[in-house]
C-alpha cells in the first residue's frame, strides 16, 4: 500500500454488468470506461458462464480522452483468451502495465455467440502515493491495514 489511507492502495470498478448478452456482444455502452489516473496496475477479471455457439473474443482497449475523440485502439498484449463453449464456466484474467497504455480503460467484445453469460470486474492497484486516486466507481473493502 502506498500510503496510511486504505482507500489509495486499491480500487475495484464493475468493467462489466452480469447478464445474458444473447446474439450480440456486449457493446461498449455496457462495457464500462475506466479511469486509471494515480494507480500503477489495472486487473480485468472475466467471469464467463454458460456460453454456446462458436466464440466470443475480448480485448482491453485504451483512449487518451475516455474514448470521446480518441478511438479506442487494443492495448498490445492484453488479449484475453477466447471464450468458447468448451471453457465455458471460467474465470479469465488480464494484468495490465499502466505505464505502458493511455489513461483510459474499457474492454472491447466481438462474438458468434447465441448466448453469452458473463460479468467482468477492473481491479486497480498499486496507487500513487497522493490525494487523488481516480475517478468513478466503488472503493474497494479493505482487507487489512497494517501501520
Amino acid at each position: 500500500m502506498s500510503s496510511g489511507n486504505p482507500k489509495s492502495g486499491r480500487k475495484i470498478l464493475r468493467a462489466l454488468s452480469p447478464k445474458d448478452y444473447a446474439s450480440t456482444a456486449p457493446t461498449t455502452t455496457e462495457c464500462q470506461k475506466i479511469d486509471t489516473k494515480g494507480f500503477r496496475w489495472a486487473q480485468f477479471v472475466i467471469v464467463s458462464g454458460a456460453l454456446t455457439g462458436s466464440s466470443i473474443a475480448c480485448v482491453v482497449s485504451d483512449s487518451n480522452d475516455n474514448f470521446v475523440g480518441d478511438p479506442a485502439v487494443a492495448v498490445t498484449g492484453a488479449t484475453f483468451t477466447t471464450l468458447a463453449s468448451a471453457n465455458d464456466d471460467v474465470i479469465h484474467s488480464v494484468v495490465i502495465d499502466l505505464t505502458k497504455c493511455k489513461r483510459y480503460l474499457q474492454l472491447t467484445f466481438t462474438t458468434t455467440m447465441t448466448v453469452g453469460n458473463m460479468a467482468a470486474i477492473c481491479i486497480l492497484s498499486h496507487a500513487a502515493d497522493s490525494a487523488y486516486i481516480g475517478t468513478g466507481g466503488v472503493d474497494a473493502s479493505v482487507d487489512a491495514l497494517v501501520v
